[in-house]
């Protein structure tokens, strides 16, 4: 990035030719190709990647070093927040910037689009997309200690002491189903894919379905928390999220198609319709033959 502005202000000094590269005004190149704010992207990857040191130092699920990466997610990702600054200050800026913005994931490094086939995302997609990468690192990082980890007198909390037999399967169950439907789901919301309804209805059940069981032994089991408002504040967001996913893809149509891919989609059915009427149209000067 500072290669690229360096050099483009300096052949604006010299009033040399800008080129196609420079002439944009901004980079797309490199990082830049997959990602519109890489180092927005890696800043953030860096605070969660402390929060998660800290997990595995011992600390609780829920210590200081959440701050700075909540922070800077929400200073980032959130609708109106400083990354959206940004994209209307560039928009402004440069004419071209639109045509990026429609080809160019906006903060997950993603492979680009053709231009046109993806629709502006929308704030819960936002929210269910940063949802499902929490998911994926509280699996690997947190949860899936209660089944690999042999010692269960390192943990204060009873349940993960006890560790019943219906609590492992639970996580093996968030292993096994959940972490890869979170993987799936974040390229889907991302890449707006409507397959994605089927597994998301799926895991949405299967959620639902756990989460009572866990609640009941959390707050009235015999290995009930003595904390049951930090309880509810973890384990909350594991009813509404899912909740709110079963709204989000309620439509089967949950990602309706741009007028671009319309188009393109009738087009290749308009020339698969016209194969076999060409074919019929060769066959008889083929007899003649």
């Amino acid at each position: 990035m500072m290669r690229f502005q360096t050099e483009k202000y300096r052949r604006l000094r010299a009033k040399e030719p800008l080129g196609a590269e420079f002439g944009r005004g901004f980079l797309c190149s490199g990082l830049w190709r997959y990602s519109r704010h890489p180092n927005y992207f890696c800043e953030v990857a860096i605070w969660w990647a402390f929060y998660l040191f800290s997990l595995a130092a011992g600390l609780p699920l829920v210590n200081w070093t959440i701050s700075g990466a909540a922070f800077l997610t929400c200073l980032f990702v959130l609708p109106h927040a400083s990354l959206d600054v940004t994209e209307v200050l560039s928009s402004r800026k440069y004419p071209q910037y639109a045509e990026y913005q429609a080809t160019v994931s906006r903060f997950f490094p993603l492979p680009p689009l053709p231009a046109g086939e993806r629709a502006p995302m929308r704030p819960v997609d936002a929210v269910l997309i940063g949802w499902f990468c929490v998911g994926l690192a509280v699996t690997f990082f947190v949860d899936i200690e209660a089944v690999l980890v042999q010692r269960p007198d390192l943990y204060a909390h009873p349940l993960m002491h006890a560790r019943p037999v219906w609590f492992r399967a639970a996580i093996w169950v968030e292993v096994l189903v959940q972490a890869p439907f979170y993987a799936v789901a974040i390229y889907a919301f991302v890449r707006q894919r409507s397959w994605v309804r089927v597994p998301a209805i799926v895991y949405a059940t299967v959620l639902l379905t756990i989460m009572p069981i866990v609640l009941a032994e959390q707050y009235f089991g015999p290995h009930a928390s003595r904390r049951p408002l930090l309880v509810t504040a973890v384990y909350g967001a594991y009813v509404l999220m899912p909740v709110l996913l079963l709204v989000r893809v309620w439509s089967v149509d949950v990602f309706p198609s741009t007028p671009l891919a319309k188009r393109k989609a009738a087009g290749l059915a308009g020339g698969e319709a016209a194969a076999p009427a060409a074919r019929r149209v060769r066959s008889p000067a083929r007899k003649r033959a």
